[in-house]
């Protein structure tokens, strides 16, 4: 529970746990011993779509409310493979899409895992083994998949548009771009803490410390934009070359939440300015936040959740998390 005096906030609070519930799906009879929890998408063809990328975002709360649904959730993906599908039905256990992936499917992954361990101290689970693999060599594969990936410098080739968002729904958004690349940053870091605290392999921490600072170096001298009005937001470099400056709100809070051990506080500031003066929605009647740049000229009716006027319910909060981790609470 949730204590407050303020109406507002306790509301705030509970739509969150309300959301969390309704995404509920009871599945004694079938694969799956425990709850599972699926995406809230009105087009049944998606209605007992478990994806990564949106539980991943709930796996601080599922951790405390029901952690065995969330081990089960992370051992089916483990075990069907996390960079090879879009999401598992609950119903059938079986792929959606199986081949294609979501560049978030890595740090979604590890982030649920790692919530997991941390609020159950079930550290021991890391040995457990699921498809031939203990959970720790999972998270491995996770934190070292994008070195499978084209490379650029150092930085991790992506996909195309359909695996950063959905197909056309934020043109030219894709390749090499900053938002997995940081999110790579901090998975590596975190893994590194799991060897060093819980193996004592030191060895194993320090390569991930180190390759998570060279990625965290590359990002921020070939991707970051300091330059002019647009001046804190991240460019994305494609395959034939050429640089394209669009102004999304996942660079923004993966590379603010990620990155910020790395950011100087002159980056930092322009970051959070160009955030509050051009997302942030001050004087609607409720406020929120959109997910780019309406000065980018992506502002139509579809897919609302990704352009200029409208936000993915998740990334608000996410947003919160990089002004946090940068110090601007």
């Amino acid at each position: 529970r949730f204590i407050t005096r303020r109406g507002d906030t306790q509301r705030f609070y509970n739509f969150g746990v309300v959301t969390a519930l309704m995404l509920l799906k009871r599945d004694p009879d079938r694969f799956c011993p425990s709850n599972l929890y699926v995406t809230a998408m009105p087009d049944a063809d998606y209605g007992t779509s478990c994806y990564m990328w949106d539980v991943g975002y709930a796996s601080e709360l599922l951790a405390m409310l029901d952690p065995e649904a969330l081990k089960t959730t992370v051992e089916h993906w483990a075990a069907l493979g996390p960079h090879s599908m879009l999401s598992f039905r609950y119903d059938t256990g079986e792929r959606l899409a199986p081949g294609r992936f979501y560049a978030s499917n890595g740090s979604m992954f590890f982030l649920a895992t790692w919530n997991y361990i941390n609020f159950t101290g079930d550290f021991d689970w890391l040995n457990k083994k699921v498809a031939d693999k203990t959970m720790l060599q999972h998270l491995r594969e996770a934190v070292d998949w994008h070195k499978t990936r084209p490379q650029w410098n150092g930085l991790a080739h992506y996909g195309e548009e359909r695996n950063l968002f959905d197909d056309h729904t934020v043109v030219g958004y894709h390749h090499f771009v900053a938002a997995p690349n940081a999110a790579c940053v901090g998975i590596k870091r975190r893994l590194a803490d799991i060897y060093e605290k819980l193996y004592h392999d030191e060895a194993n921490a320090r390569q991930l410390r180190q390759e998570a600072r060279q990625l965290a170096e590359a990002l921020i001298q070939h991707l970051y934009n300091d330059q002019g009005n647009p001046a804190g937001t991240w460019k994305q470099r494609h395959q034939d070359g050429s640089m394209l400056e669009i102004r999304h709100s996942w660079d923004f809070m993966n590379a603010g939440t990620y990155l910020a051990e790395d950011l100087s506080l002159k980056q930092k500031r322009q970051m959070r300015d160009w955030f509050v003066d051009n997302l942030v929605r001050f004087g609607s009647d409720d406020v929120w936040v959109v997910a780019q740049d309406p000065r980018d000229g992506n502002n139509g009716r579809h897919q609302m959740e990704h352009n200029g006027r409208g936000a993915y319910p998740a990334w608000p909060y996410h947003d919160g998390w990089a002004l946090k981790a940068m110090g601007f609470h």
